[in-house]
């Protein structure tokens, strides 16, 4: 007599509940340190101590030391700290990007077509040369460092180096060509 299921859909179940509790055991195992101890591991002590330094250095300061204590730590960590108190004497910067008329690309297609206009994720003047640049630059790592990739931006091919057009398009099968 033997304690394995015959059927195939037994062994299967039996692997699947198998399989459930190592992985149930090995989070509890893993996961059942404080959170303490993860933030120590994420950040390490010095970067807890810069941040508790950080956070003493601003709650002892009053006044004007506030301001000079608040420009130094902006000053030695590259980032401009504003009080809350003088956040209204920085006006918000004036929107010179175009903004979306509806809630998302989709949604704002469809107001384009309806009222004209062109869409603010006009792909032709910002994603297609983006997503050009990119593969170009893929193309430039099959010629190798050191390689210069002359690309002709009409043809959409290598002019220097033609074995890099493999690359670009692919050879379809007779009868599958697109």
């Amino acid at each position: 007599m033997t304690l394995a299921p015959r059927s195939l859909f037994g062994r299967l179940t039996l692997l699947l509940v198998a399989v459930v509790a190592i992985a149930t055991v090995s989070m509890i195992l893993l996961f059942r340190q404080d959170r303490a101890a993860l933030v120590a591991r994420q950040f390490g002590d010095t970067k807890i101590a810069q941040l508790r330094a950080l956070r003493a250095a601003l709650d002892a300061a009053e006044g004007s030391e506030r301001r000079e204590t608040l420009a130094r730590i902006g000053h030695e960590f590259g980032v401009r700290i504003i009080p809350e108190s003088d956040h209204d004497k920085f006006p918000a910067p004036p929107q010179t990007l175009p903004r979306a008329k509806a809630g998302g690309p989709v949604e704002e297609l469809y107001v384009c077509i309806r009222e004209g206009g062109t869409p603010v994720s006009n792909f032709i003047d910002a994603g297609g040369p983006l997503t050009a640049m990119a593969l170009a630059g893929h193309l430039a790592q099959f010629a190798g460092v050191g390689s210069t990739v002359e690309w002709d931006v009409d043809l959409m091919k290598c002019t220097n180096k033609p074995e890099i057009n493999a690359f670009v398009r692919r050879e379809y099968r007779s009868g599958w060509e697109v």
